[in-house]
């Protein structure tokens, strides 16, 4: 229904300054759900930055991580890693306790000298930024990502003029559109930052389509989007047609992780 596509940017702390980001009825879904989502009865593709928040941070101070993917640290688990990195840059410390350990501990349930090994691990790694930990930087890092995100549903309802709905650092779009939103998540990427930086990569879900469109969507993310004609996506999406599954298994997921 077109209201669940409503968008609503809520600040936070009244102030302009922090928060910003654009919330919707739809991100009250799961991913695995939303992979089932059509507009004008064409299949989507939620495409998001890879590790944005990492990577948006070193970028504000003129850097970037030494390494393939700031969320692996040997001898933790990956989730583990992304929700303490969240946290630790969420959080903001008193003067007496600068330490996250304690609810890291509580979050991913886990003792407290695991917790502080975890979080130590990571200001081990990430040294070059450290400063931003604990210091309650998550609200100007929204703030941030949120004109990134603005600007690029700007640039598809009133440039394109084509359907999106945002989940944050992440974008739904019709499998069409895929090329279109990668540039566009770049070059916003690029403008916002106003710095000659390169954007990290992306990375999606979708369900699981025909060899005809899978091959399509291939040649969207190579930006290879032209050799597909738009007859050939009519085509395509009409083969396709519509899944309708009678039930959709999801796991359990936390739609508070930046």
């Amino acid at each position: 229904m077109p209201a669940q596509l409503s968008m609503m940017r809520i600040f936070s702390k009244g102030s302009l300054n922090q928060g910003g980001r654009l919330y919707s009825a739809i991100q009250n879904y799961k991913k695995e759900t939303r992979k089932y989502l059509y507009f004008d009865k064409e299949p989507t593709i939620e495409i998001d930055y890879s590790s944005f928040h990492p990577h948006l941070i070193y970028h504000q101070a003129g850097l970037q991580f030494d390494g393939d993917d700031p969320y692996e640290i040997q001898g933790f688990e990956r989730d583990h890693v992304k929700v303490a990195f969240n946290i630790m840059i969420n959080r903001k410390g008193s003067k007496n306790n600068k330490s996250a350990a304690a609810t890291i501990s509580e979050e991913l349930e886990v003792d407290l000298l695991q917790a502080t090994a975890l979080e130590d691990a990571i200001l081990r790694l990430h040294a070059p930024i450290a400063g931003q930990f604990n210091s309650g930087a998550g609200l100007r890092l929204q703030r941030l990502d949120s004109g990134i995100e603005a600007s690029i549903v700007d640039y598809f309802i009133n440039v394109l003029q084509r359907p999106i709905v945002s989940i944050h650092d992440s974008f739904v779009v019709t499998v069409r559109d895929i090329e279109s939103l990668i540039l566009a998540m770049d070059g916003s990427y690029k403008e916002l930052l106003d710095k000659d930086v390169l954007m990290r990569g992306v990375k999606s879900t979708s369900q699981v389509f025909s060899e005809p469109l899978t091959a399509a969507i291939n040649m969207s993310f190579h930006q290879l989007a032209e050799e597909v004609t738009p007859g050939g996506w009519d085509t395509l999406v009409a083969k396709e047609g519509i899944y309708d599954p009678s039930s959709i298994e999801a796991s359990e997921e936390d739609v508070s992780d930046a």
